[in-house]
């Protein structure tokens, strides 16, 4: 009985792959169809690369994508109906994902631009960790500041869209998943550090 179908495209790592069809060919037409669905979704993306990535629901074609014309990639939610999403690398790890193809230092403007968002704007963001999950949908990430300065905790619903609901400072984020461990901000955090504004 036949499970599973795998097209040619990506099916690199059966025994070699295809044979009867040309699968460079193949990986450059499917390119162009996630670059269309990319645009479509409003994210301007000319896909150079992309890597199938488990779907998490039925009926849904989940990717990362390397751009030609960016240095940030995303994961693609294209669903066979309904509307497609995009989850920026910055963003992936709350949706159960994990970006190969971003360097980390492109993906962290985005969450630059999530604390201006709760105009904390003198924190530019040179580190990040994914903390966690709580049971009632809301996610965190912490964020170091290339300042040196006491970073953050950011707390995210899930989605979908993915949406910044707060911003904690590091010294009253104790009692959020341990609170903050990067090295940057545990430094921040010792007596006599200066502190981050509220």
């Amino acid at each position: 009985a036949v499970k599973r179908t795998i097209d040619c495209a990506t099916a690199d790592f059966v025994g070699g792959g295809c044979t009867l069809t040309n699968a460079r060919e193949a990986q450059s037409e499917q390119a162009g169809v996630y670059t269309g669905l990319a645009t479509r979704a409003g994210y301007n993306c000319q896909v150079e690369k992309y890597a199938p990535l488990p779907a998490q629901t039925r009926g849904v074609d989940v990717v990362e994508m390397k751009c030609s014309n960016r240095t940030d990639g995303a994961i693609g939610r294209f669903p066979l109906t309904g509307a497609p999403e995009i989850i920026d690398c910055a963003h992936a790890p709350i949706a159960n994902y994990r970006c190969v193809f971003t360097e980390p230092s492109a993906a962290m403007p985005s969450l630059t631009n999530d604390l201006k968002s709760f105009n904390r704007n003198s924190c530019a963001v040179s580190e990040s960790r994914f903390v966690g999950a709580t049971a009632d949908g809301k996610s965190y990430m912490e964020v170091a500041c290339a300042d040196g300065m006491q970073g953050y905790f950011i707390e995210y619903t899930r989605g979908p869209p993915i949406t910044v609901t707060n911003v904690i400072v590091c010294s009253q984020a104790r009692g959020i998943g341990g609170g903050c461990k990067l090295p940057s901000n545990v430094a921040a955090g010792r007596p006599g550090a200066p502190a981050a504004p509220a």
